[in-house]
């Protein structure tokens, strides 16, 4: 995209999985997955000094055949739209690159070297004096030695760098609720935890330590139950990003995993503990911002979210202790922001119960 500066603009480019209209774009924007935008509100940069750059979004098509990608361009009273400006789209899988192409060009120009050392070494050879064509044979040995340098970045790590238990809720970096909805209550007792009783979308981000140029996996276990028009995510983002950043820019994060009722993405996971992982090289960046997000439109109940163990790791090296498969019902907690009034105890006691009532039963003669 390529945009100037102005004000009360929107320029946006967004995507949601399935088939839909121009109307759903404009109108149910908290269901697409913004790209990237440019507004002259402040909520957004206000264009990119007219310079054309790359924007990119991650997802996965789940059971979807069709993705929907949507333009808009909008003004406000009394201002002067400075123009949007889009080029080059492409989906590609993830670890196949579109622009890989571009490199292609790079053969031709190799080319323009052969033929012209021979149109001069022509009338050299009436010369007698042919042996010069030699000189060609140092030119490769200095484009070889500059390729083994990447490998002193490769830094091996043996443990862990991150092992988040959720034993207590972490101390945020930010925090976000959207201002159309409500707030979430959020709770950590050995998981983390987020319920909501109203419409809205809320964030939570904290930013963990690494090291450059190295890679890790990033490993978070959830557990789902199903529900409708409701969403509820982990994602990362290298460098220092904030909670705001994850829900109103989530195109430029990448989903670790993420549940939704709207077909989307997985409708929770059958109440199941399962572990989650993405790979990641940190490239320049020495830290790296982890989201969660629970949301939900009017007029449904959300599921609630459930995260544990989050971890980032060597690759090799699992830092997550196994979890038992079992499914939580509104287990208690320590909850931020709601009455703890509002919270159920009697499924995780009574699940309790009937694990040891049929303990007891095998070791008692029948």
């Amino acid at each position: 995209m390529n945009g100037n500066s102005g004000t009360k603009y929107w320029t946006e480019t967004g995507l949601r999985l399935g088939r839909y209209s121009a109307q759903n774009f404009d109108q149910s924007l908290a269901s697409w997955t913004l790209i990237n935008k440019f507004d002259g509100y402040g909520g957004y940069p206000n264009g990119n000094g007219g310079t054309w750059r790359t924007y990119s979004g991650s997802f996965n098509t789940g059971n979807e055949s069709y993705v929907s990608i949507g333009f808009k361009a909008g003004l406000g009273s009394g201002a002067t739209y400075p123009g949007g400006n889009w080029a080059n789209l492409s989906i590609c899988a993830t670890g196949t690159t579109s622009p890989t192409p571009t490199p292609t060009p790079l053969p031709t120009a190799t080319p323009t070297k052969t033929p012209t050392p021979t149109l001069t070494a022509t009338p050299i050879v009436t010369l007698a004096p042919t042996p010069t064509p030699i000189i060609p044979s140092p030119t490769p040995t200095p484009t070889k030695t500059p390729t083994p340098t990447p490998l002193p970045t490769a830094t091996p790590l043996t443990s862990c760098v991150i092992k988040e238990n959720f034993g207590s809720l972490p101390t945020w970096t930010s925090s976000w609720d959207a201002p159309w909805g409500g707030t979430a209550a959020w709770g950590a007792n050995d998981y983390l935890r987020a319920t909501r009783t109203t419409a809205g979308s809320s964030s939570k981000v904290k930013t963990y330590p690494m090291t450059a140029n190295t890679n890790y996996n990033v490993s978070v276990q959830m557990l789902g139950a199903s529900g409708s028009n409701y969403w509820t995510e982990a994602a990362y983002k290298l460098g220092s990003a904030s909670a705001r950043d994850f829900d109103e820019n989530s195109g430029s994060w990448t989903n670790i995993n993420k549940f939704d009722g709207s077909g989307s993405y997985p409708n929770g996971n059958g109440g199941t503990w399962t572990t989650y992982s993405k790979a990641v090289n940190s490239g320049s960046n020495t830290v790296i911002s982890i989201g969660f997000k629970a949301g939900l439109s009017s007029g449904n109940a959300y599921p609630g979210g459930n995260w544990a163990n989050l971890t980032i790791c060597p690759p090799g090296i699992s830092g997550a202790p196994s979890r038992p498969v079992v499914q939580i019902n509104n287990p208690k907690t320590t909850v931020q922001g709601a009455s703890t009034n509002n919270i159920q105890t009697g499924g995780f006691i009574d699940a309790l119960r009937q694990s040891l009532s049929d303990l007891i039963k095998n070791f008692l003669p029948s």
